[in-house]
C-alpha cells in the first residue's frame, strides 16, 4: 500500500511517498527513484527520523560499517542502482519499532543533489509465545498479534 503526502520544508511544499505494511511481513520497499545519470562518485544515503544511518552505498558498493547496528544484516539496495536511478530501499522484518519518516539523499563531494522523504507506518506487533495453550504440547512457539 502506498500513497503520498507532504509537508513544508523552507516555505516550500515537499511531497513524499507514505508507505504501509503490516508488522510480520518479510519485507517492505522504501521507494526512491532519480532520472538524473549517477557516477561512481556520489554517496546514496538513508536515514531514519532519528538521523540514525540505515544505509549507505559509495563507492560501488554498500558500505555496512556506517550502518547503525539494528540495520546493518535488514537493508539492501538495487545493485545496479547507478545505472537505472533506482535508489530504492528494501527493509527485511519491519516491526513497529523501524516506523517514521525516512530520507534518501544523494551526494556528490559535499553537496546534497537530491533528497527525497518516505514515511513508513507499521501496522501491529507480532510475538512469539513458547507457552502452552489449550491442548497444545508445552513448548510449542505461537505467533500471535496484540
Amino acid at each position: 500500500y502506498s500513497c503520498w503526502g507532504s509537508e513544508v520544508k523552507n516555505g516550500k511544499n515537499v511531497s513524499f511517498d507514505s508507505v504501509e505494511v503490516e508488522s510480520g511481513v518479510e519485507s517492505v520497499l522504501l521507494p526512491c527513484r532519480t532520472t538524473e545519470s549517477l557516477d561512481g562518485d556520489v554517496k546514496v544515503e538513508w536515514r531514519n527520523g532519528y538521523n540514525d544511518v540505515v544505509h549507505v552505498y559509495q563507492n560501488g558498493s554498500d558500505q555496512p560499517e556506517e550502518q547503525r547496528w539494528n540495520y546493518r544484516t535488514r537493508t539492501k539496495m538495487d545493485e545496479n542502482l547507478l545505472k537505472n536511478g533506482d535508489l530504492s530501499l528494501t527493509l527485511r522484518w519491519p516491526f513497529d519499532g523501524d516506523r517514521g519518516i525516512y530520507t534518501c539523499r544523494v551526494y556528490r563531494g559535499g553537496d546534497v543533489l537530491m533528497e527525497k522523504k518516505v514515511q513508513l507506518e507499521v501496522k501491529g506487533q507480532w510475538f512469539r509465545s513458547d507457552v502452552s495453550v489449550g491442548s497444545e504440547p508445552a513448548g510449542t512457539s505461537r505467533t500471535s498479534r496484540y
